[in-house]
C-alpha cells in the first residue's frame, strides 16, 4: 500500500505543478499580450494626434471654398466697376482735349 500511496502523491503532485505551468504560462502570454495591446495603443493615439493636429493646421490654413468664391465675386465687382470709370474718365479726357484742340486750331 506504501508504494501506492507514493505513486497517488507523486501523481497528484506532478499534476499540481502542472497546473501550475500552465498558469504560470497562461498569466505570462496574457501580461505580453497586454504589453502588446498597450504598445499598440499608444502608437496608434500618437498617429491619431499627429494626423488630427494636421488636419486642424490645414482646417486653419486654408479657406472654405465658398468663402473664396464670395470674396473673388466682391473683386471682380470692384474690377468691374474700375473698369468703367475708366472708361469714363477716358472718354472725359478725350472729349476735353477735343475741346482744347478745337480752340487752339481756331483762327482769331
Amino acid at each position: 500500500m506504501d508504494a501506492d500511496l507514493s505513486w497517488i502523491v507523486g501523481s497528484a503532485m506532478a499534476l499540481v505543478v502542472m497546473i501550475g505551468g500552465i498558469i504560470a504560462r497562461d498569466r505570462q502570454l496574457t501580461r505580453m499580450v497586454q504589453d502588446g495591446d498597450e504598445k499598440s495603443t499608444r502608437m496608434i493615439q500618437d498617429g491619431d494626434e499627429k494626423l488630427h493636429d494636421r488636419i486642424n493646421r490645414v482646417r486653419e490654413d486654408m479657406v472654405r471654398r465658398t468663402d473664396l468664391d464670395d470674396h473673388l465675386q466682391r473683386v471682380d465687382k470692384t474690377l468691374e466697376s474700375l473698369r468703367h470709370d475708366i472708361r469714363e474718365q477716358g472718354k472725359e479726357t478725350t472729349r476735353r482735349f477735343d475741346a482744347l484742340l478745337a480752340a487752339i486750331t481756331k483762327p482769331p
